[in-house]
């Protein structure tokens, strides 16, 4: 009896708060479409399936600071079923050898939580081909699907901020910054493996007069 009883208070408390959660997944829901609409047409990159680099591609050269907003969806989630969940996705940044974008650069990192079910940005360097990884103690941002989020890569450093929440990391003092090859970096999946799934981000920088 005791558990019937109980199974029947459970059902009713899912009854009484369904529509409260409804309710709050369509205020959701509504805030992400707005913020969808915000960004616009042109600025959703596309990632393909098996395929790193993302489209449209929207080079700019010469490059001294890239700033800007973005934003995850529901369509930029991805599940690789190992450890290379871990790893650092690219958003944007500069670079300043084209043949070899990893040598020296600043980026914009991201990565999905399959977890927590959201998304992590933090800073990411590159020097001479070695790999300056975000602390995930203090230097990642957890963020929200639908949620929007600022950055400015210069050659000072990077700085991410979302709400209330801000991180900057300085540019690494032996990372040589060189204006005449400098360009921006574009979207980018790995980290090691490739997209399981083809996804799409938002992604919304100045332009590229602004960025000289």
């Amino acid at each position: 009896m005791q558990i019937a009883v109980t199974a029947s208070a459970a059902a009713r408390d899912v009854e009484q708060h369904a529509p409260a959660r409804a309710a709050a997944k369509s205020v959701a829901a509504t805030a992400a479409n707005q913020n969808t609409q915000d960004f616009g047409l042109l600025n959703k990159f596309v990632i393909f399936k098996n395929i790193p680099f993302s489209f449209p591609r929207t080079p700019a050269f010469f490059v001294k600071n890239v700033t800007g907003s973005a934003m995850f969806t529901e369509k930029s989630i991805y599940d690789l079923q190992s450890v290379d969940q871990y790893d650092w996705n690219k958003l944007t940044g500069i670079s300043f050898n084209f043949l070899r974008p990893d040598q020296n650069a600043l980026m914009v990192a991201w990565r999905y939580n399959v977890n927590d079910n959201d998304f992590e940005i933090a800073p990411y360097y590159n020097v001479d081909l070695a790999r300056i990884l975000p602390n995930d103690q203090t230097e990642v941002i957890k963020m929200p699907i639908g949620e929007p989020f600022d950055f400015t890569v210069d050659y000072t450093g990077i700085t991410l901020t979302y709400e209330d929440q801000s991180v900057f990391k300085p540019i690494p003092a032996n990372l040589p910054t060189n204006q005449l090859t400098a360009f921006r970096i574009q979207p980018w999946f790995g980290g090691t493996s490739l997209p399981p799934n083809t996804l799409s981000l938002y992604l919304k920088t100045n332009r590229w007069w602004h960025s000289i």
